[in-house]
């Protein structure tokens, strides 16, 4: 079960010695607003989650109670660029948004430079085997791709998938590439009207790898 806000503030603010009076100090955040956040009053928005996440040197997806997101937040790295993974795309939620965040990963200066990235964790295996559940995908955001490139697409209000998109006159297909899977075509008009929105095209894969016993295994 998640953990409420309050808890893990809490549990944070224990392990780090730190007082809630002096949480307040640091980020500018009122004692008010700290004591009712402890109480579970409220929780607080994006840009004080980000503050206490940061002062207290924790993870926001951590701090906002998901599980299987480590506590301790990613050092930053002054050789590139940090850029958010996001845990899910839904219709109609910033895909910046706080609790959507479960970690960084780093892309090169010259990679920020020619437009605005995000990462995506996938959790489907449609596009096996190139692309497998956990890898993450670098995404450079934007709202249209060439025939045959690799995408993320939202289909309507449902969470967005990753998929090879190809384009056929005023149609496009999804198509995965995992034979289980079928492929969804749209026409120009159902692309209007269901909506189906291209997101962004992924530029990279990145997949970790456990070692056990000298051999790596996926």
């Amino acid at each position: 079960m998640k953990e409420k806000f309050s808890i893990r503030l809490k549990k944070a603010l224990d392990l780090k010695n730190i007082k809630p009076i002096e949480l307040a100090e640091k980020t500018g955040i009122p004692k008010s607003s700290i004591s009712e956040y402890l109480k579970d009053k409220y929780e607080p928005k994006s840009k004080a989650i980000y503050l206490i996440a940061k002062e207290l040197n924790i993870n926001e997806g951590w701090l906002l109670g998901l599980e299987d997101v480590p506590m301790e937040r990613i050092p930053i790295c002054h050789k590139g660029v940090k850029i958010r993974v996001l845990n899910k795309i839904i219709a109609e939620v910033p895909i910046d948004t706080a609790e959507n965040i479960i970690g960084y990963e780093e892309i090169p200066n010259d990679m920020a430079q020619n437009g605005n990235f995000f990462a995506l964790k996938i959790k489907s295996d449609n596009m096996q085997p190139e692309i497998k559940i956990d890898d993450i995908v670098i995404v450079k955001q934007q709202s249209d791709c060439n025939s045959g490139e690799i995408a993320v697409v939202l289909i309507n209000q449902h969470e967005a998938t990753v998929n090879k998109v190809i384009k056929n006159n005023n149609s496009i297909i999804l198509q995965p590439l995992n034979n289980n899977y079928d492929s969804l075509m749209f026409d120009s008009e159902q692309i209007k009207k269901i909506p189906v929105k291209i997101i962004g095209k992924v530029v990279e894969v990145r997949r970790i790898f456990e070692k056990r016993g000298g051999i790596e295994n996926e």
